[in-house]
C-alpha cells in the first residue's frame, strides 16, 4: 500500500485522500475535502482545466441562484448546502480532469484499504458490546445481530450502504 502511494503524484495523491474521506468520520471528510477543494482552486494551471468542460459554468450559477435563495429565506442550513455543492461539484471537475484508467484502480485499491479499518472498528465495537453488556451468547445467532453498529458513520444505514458499495468494488477487482 505505501509503496504504491509514495510513487504517486500530488494529483493522484489528492485523489486518493478523496477516496480515503469517505471511510473517515464525516466532520473529518468535510474539512479535509474543503482543503482538497481549496487547494485545487488555488493552483493555477487546473482553474483553466476544470471550467472548460461543458456545462461547468451553470453549476456556479445555480449555486449562486440557491444560495441567494436561502439567504432571502434566511435558511443557514440551505446557505451551506448550497455552497458544499458547489465545492463537491469543484471536487467532480477535478477528479475528472486528472482521472486515468490506472488512477482509477489505485483509487478502488486505496477504497477497499480503507474499508479493512473500517470493517475493524465495527469487530472491536461488536467485541466491546459483548464484554460490556456480558451478553456472549447467542439464539441462533439472534443476539448477536440485535445492536447496531455505527463504525465511523451517523448512521448504521449509510454503514450498510458503504459495505455494499465496497463489495460490489471488490467483485469488479
Amino acid at each position: 500500500f505505501l509503496k504504491t502511494h509514495f510513487d504517486l503524484s500530488r494529483d493522484e495523491n489528492i485523489v486518493c485522500l478523496a477516496a480515503v474521506c469517505v471511510f473517515l468520520p464525516y466532520y473529518i471528510s468535510a474539512v479535509l475535502l474543503t482543503v482538497i477543494v481549496g487547494y485545487v482552486l488555488i493552483k493555477k494551471n487546473i482553474k483553466e482545466e476544470i471550467f472548460c468542460h461543458t456545462g461547468s459554468l451553470l453549476i456556479p450559477i445555480f449555486c449562486s441562484i440557491t444560495f441567494i435563495v436561502a439567504t432571502c429565506y434566511k435558511n443557514y442550513f440551505g446557505m451551506m448546502v448550497s455552497v458544499i455543492v458547489l465545492l463537491i461539484f469543484v471536487l467532480g471537475f477535478y477528479i475528472r480532469t486528472v482521472m486515468t484508467g490506472e488512477l482509477f484502480e489505485k483509487a478502488l485499491s486505496t477504497l477497499c484499504n480503507a474499508s479493512v479499518v473500517a470493517s475493524a472498528v465495527i469487530i472491536i465495537e461488536k467485541i466491546i458490546h459483548i464484554i460490556v453488556f456480558k451478553n456472549p451468547t447467542h439464539r441462533c445467532f439472534g443476539d448477536l445481530f440485535r445492536s447496531k453498529f455505527l463504525s465511523f458513520y451517523f448512521n448504521p444505514n449509510y454503514l450498510a450502504s458503504m459495505m455494499a458499495a465496497i463489495v460490489i468494488i471488490c467483485a469488479y477487482k
